[in-house]
């Protein structure tokens, strides 16, 4: 398959006047069309801001100090503005995971609904625009969309705004769509409609998808391919999900594994909770030094290589395919 976005060993820091702290160091990622792809990691791994760099959009000071972003082959960290900002509002497609706080307090949902359409199509007229908002509405099962687009963010429940922020990541037809946990918050039954409706919107439109999650639960059922994120890079990957679930390699996607519930705990912690996702990375060696409990000298050394250890199933661990310590 023709490659839709690939991004190529980005690290990404964010500098202040007291220091720099290293977030991506190294991250890649390849989104094939079609694809739903998953990427998994604890809060602090680095996933928002891998989304946010991937479509050159970082907070003020953040940079992109190496690496490399392609969409469609053409290289995004090159665009001009004008070229990211159709990219942004036409091709991706970003749900956020704060569905209150990203839509305007005092503005209808149907006047920001237009607004997004009419950021793709500047010539579009008012109807035009409208019917697009109410058209976008039904699709993600807004009952009453008409009268919904006098609606202010403040009157929807939870679930509802976050169908809204969906609708608008649709509306202009984005050939890949970015979930950035967007069912963080919501209950149970919510957070399973919502993502039914992510991936049936994937498949109605032949387009891709990224659902970014801690959550591994949620990309064994929805996605094809997943990512670990470790402390801003990918330490495991997989063409196949089950593989990954059946087959962890890594030590980090072990301890995620051991954390989710409902998966049989067949190991214990592999890498220590109790330090922070940023705890001090290392200039050389494994990322994970200080926290695996398998970290032996070569480890503290030299970075691991990336080892295939089933076809399409890669990880970065000096350990890979080796007994482990008890």
């Amino acid at each position: 398959m023709d490659k839709l976005l690939q991004a190529e060993e980005l690290f990404v820091n964010f500098y202040t006047t007291k220091e720099t702290v290293r977030v991506l160091t190294g991250f890649s990622l390849e989104v094939e069309h079609g694809d739903i792809v998953g990427i998994v990691g604890e809060s602090g791994s680095g996933k928002s801001v891998a989304i946010a760099a991937m479509i050159n959009l970082l907070e003020k000071t953040g940079r992109i100090d190496r690496g490399a972003v392609w969409f469609e082959g053409a290289d995004v960290l090159q665009m001009d503005e004008e070229t990211l900002r159709n990219l942004r509002c036409s091709e991706v497609g970003v749900i956020p995971n704060n569905p209150k706080g990203m839509l305007h307090p005092i503005v209808p949902i149907g006047t920001q609904l237009m607004n997004r359409y009419c950021s793709a199509h500047p010539d579009a007229k008012k109807e035009e625009a409208r019917r697009h908002a109410v058209e976008a509405l039904e699709m993600v099962q807004i009952p009453d969309p008409e009268k919904r687009l006098h609606v202010l963010p403040s009157e929807l429940s939870g679930g509802m705004a976050q169908r809204v922020l969906i609708a608008m990541a649709l509306i202009n037809n984005p050939k890949l769509i970015v979930a950035d946990d967007a069912t963080t918050g919501l209950d149970v039954t919510v957070q399973s409609q919502i993502l039914d409706l992510i991936e049936a919107q994937v498949h109605k439109t032949h387009s891709s998808a990224i659902m970014v999650t801690h959550d591994l639960g949620i990309v064994a059922q929805y996605c094809k391919k997943v990512g670990i994120l470790c402390m801003g890079r990918i330490v495991e990957y997989s063409d196949s999900v089950e593989e990954l679930l059946q087959m962890a390699a890594h030590p980090y996607t072990r301890t995620l594994l051991a954390a989710t519930p409902g998966v049989p705990r067949e190991y214990c912690d592999e890498v220590n909770p109790a330090k922070s996702a940023r705890h001090e990375i290392s200039a050389q060696g494994c990322l994970l030094q200080n926290r695996c409990k398998h970290c032996t000298e070569i480890c503290c050394r030299t970075a691991p290589p990336k080892t295939e250890i089933a076809p399409g199933h890669w990880v970065e661990c000096h350990l890979a395919g080796k007994e482990r310590e008890s």
